[in-house]
């Protein structure tokens, strides 16, 4: 039975690794992404990858108690994904407006 432990731990250490190393790449690209959308999805990325990362230092540890933190970061996450997502399209739908009132002031 302590060959099956060693070899759980083994496997999940492997997957906290290669999600740690997923998210440094993700934060590059949000740091370096040529476009805010870019940014935005990199974001997300990462705070879905920290999710997985905590669910499976969750089972490492054996502490339940970390499922409930990844749960409210979760929905934490979300609510900041949908308020950028409003702000942004926002932001962009009056740019455009702004867009069309200085062409037709041009056409005046």
């Amino acid at each position: 039975m302590a060959e099956n432990e060693s070899f759980l731990h083994t496997i999940l250490f492997v997957c906290m690794i290669i999600i740690s190393i997923l998210m440094f790449l993700c934060l590059y690209k949000a740091l370096k992404g040529p476009r805010y959308t870019d940014r935005m999805i990199c974001i997300n990325i990462i705070a879905t990858l920290a999710v997985s990362f905590i669910c499976i230092l969750s089972v490492y540890l054996k502490e339940s108690f970390l499922v409930d933190i990844a749960l409210v970061y979760s929905m934490l996450s979300f609510l900041a994904v949908v308020v950028l997502c409003r702000i942004v399209t926002e932001y962009h739908q009056g740019w455009l407006l702004y867009k069309e009132r200085r062409e037709e002031e041009k056409r005046e």
